[in-house]
């Protein structure tokens, strides 16, 4: 019988998956208002591309990604 770390069972990873999505929808929402106000540089312009596609890695490894288990 093959065991799946608590993280990859239901519902702890669609929990996960539900927070990442808020993760990623609350960076974009900063970015975008670091942006309008002309503040932080290269740092928002960076959540703005990297925080959403972390956010997705994750959702995918979580919910997707069948980990191997030894034998």
């Amino acid at each position: 019988m093959e065991t799946q770390s608590w993280a990859h069972r239901r519902p702890q990873n669609l929990i996960i998956g539900i927070a990442f999505i808020a993760l990623a929808v609350a960076l974009v929402f900063q970015a975008v208002r670091y942006i309008a106000d002309g503040t932080g540089g290269l740092v928002p312009f960076l959540m703005l591309l990297c925080g959403p596609a972390l956010c997705i890695y994750y959702i995918w490894y979580f919910n997707f990604y069948q980990p191997e288990t030894d034998v």
